[in-house]
């Protein structure tokens, strides 16, 4: 039998380094709380009776499921979102985006949770949306995340 998660959370973070995009990434997975665990991306549907709870930490080590929106970049401003909604048939659907503003992707979260509604045949209820936003300064590596986090 396949785990079914009982709660998740959401959470952000953002990662600035001298050396590379991947320790960016990583001091952005710290700056999340989820930077001990191995994280694996998965898609988009919220089982039904998952409950959204506050972030908790978790063991290190843990496999770790996500749905992860990054960006990384070496100049200029960045930003990346998640967010989900619970629909009329009880399950919930996620989605991530990313862009140059805050603004940005919360329209392109939402317009994605429409379209995932409208091919599922399903209606909405209340959108939540966490988002993260970097200008990276020169001569620095940055990342932006937000990420929704499963737990069992």
């Amino acid at each position: 039998m396949n785990p079914l998660p009982e709660k998740f959370f959401l959470t952000s973070g953002k990662g600035l380094s001298e050396i590379s995009l991947m320790n960016a990434f990583d001091s952005a997975l710290v700056d999340s709380g989820i930077g001990q665990c191995n994280i694996v991306p998965v898609s988009s549907i919220l089982p039904e009776g998952a409950e959204e709870i506050e972030p908790i930490p978790i063991e290190p080590g843990t496999i770790t499921f996500t749905v992860l929106s990054k960006v990384q970049g070496t100049s200029g401003r960045i930003s990346a979102g998640v967010g989900y909604a619970l629909s009329n048939k009880k399950f919930g659907i996620v989605a991530e985006d990313n862009n140059e503003t805050e603004e940005g992707v919360r329209v392109g979260i939402q317009k994605k949770l429409h379209e995932m509604a409208r091919v599922r045949g399903i209606k909405l209820g209340k959108i939540k949306i966490v988002t993260e936003s970097l200008s990276i300064p020169e001569g620095k590596f940055g990342c932006v995340l937000a990420a929704l986090v499963y737990v069992f």
